[in-house]
C-alpha cells in the first residue's frame, strides 16, 4: 500500500525534472562553450597559415643614392615555425629588432590575445607581444649611421607608407629585445597551439 501523499509524489517528480533540466542545461552550455573555444582556436590556426614576417638586414647606402643595400633577407613562416626550421644566421640572432610602429602595433596577431574564447594559456602567450608589454620599457631611437647593427621586421602583405625614419623604432621589451627573442616568442605560441590541438583530437594533423 502506498502511503506517500500524491502531492509529495508530484513534488518529487517536479524536483527531478528541474534537476534533470539543470544538468542538461549545464551540459548544453558546456558543449556550446567548447564549440566556441574550438572555433576560436581554429580561427587562430587558420590565421597563422598565411602569417609571414620578413627579417631584413641592411648595410650602408648604395653609392650615389639614398637607397639601402640589402645584405640579408629571411622569411619567417608562422604556419610551421619551430626550433628546427626557424633558421636564423648566428650573426643576427642577438641583433636589435627594428619595427615600424604604425605597421606592427596594429598587427592582427596581437588582437587574438583578447579573444574571449581562446584558451587562457594560449591567449597569455600572445599577450606577451601586446602593446601594453611593448610600452613597459622605453623605446630606443635608431642610429641610421650604423644601420648594420639592426635587423628590420616587416609584415609580409601589409604595406605601410613611411614618411619619416622616425617612424622606425627599437622596442626593448623582452619579446622584442633581439631577433631570436622575437622568433622564440612565436615558437612558444605555435607550440601552445599545437599542444592544444593534439589534446583535443588533432593527433593526425600535419603540425
Amino acid at each position: 500500500m502506498n502511503n506517500i501523499p500524491d502531492w509529495i509524489s508530484a513534488l518529487c517528480s517536479i524536483l527531478t525534472l528541474i534537476f534533470a533540466y539543470r544538468i542538461y542545461r549545464k551540459f548544453d552550455l558546456d558543449k556550446k562553450f567548447a564549440e566556441k573555444r574550438f572555433d576560436a582556436v581554429l580561427e587562430f590556426a587558420n590565421f597563422l597559415e598565411d602569417k609571414k614576417y620578413r627579417l631584413v638586414k641592411y648595410t650602408n647606402s648604395l653609392p650615389g643614392t639614398s637607397l639601402l643595400n640589402i645584405e640579408f633577407v629571411n622569411i619567417i613562416h608562422l604556419s610551421n615555425i619551430n626550433q628546427n626550421n626557424a633558421w636564423i644566421p648566428d650573426d643576427i640572432k642577438n641583433s636589435k629588432l627594428v619595427i615600424h610602429m604604425n605597421q606592427y602595433v596594429g598587427d592582427d596577431i596581437l588582437n587574438f590575445g583578447y579573444k574571449m574564447f581562446l584558451p587562457k594559456q594560449l591567449a597569455h602567450e600572445i599577450k606577451r607581444l601586446s602593446n601594453s608589454e611593448m610600452y613597459k620599457v622605453p623605446f630606443e631611437k635608431i642610429d641610421f649611421s650604423n644601420i648594420e647593427q639592426y635587423v628590420f621586421l616587416e609584415i609580409i602583405g601589409k604595406k605601410t607608407f613611411v614618411e619619416s625614419q622616425d617612424e622606425y623604432t627599437i622596442c626593448n621589451a623582452a619579446p622584442y629585445s633581439s631577433v631570436m627573442a622575437f622568433v622564440n616568442r612565436h615558437i612558444i605560441i605555435r607550440n601552445q597551439l599545437n599542444d592544444w590541438l593534439k589534446e583535443h583530437g588533432g593527433n593526425d594533423l600535419n603540425i
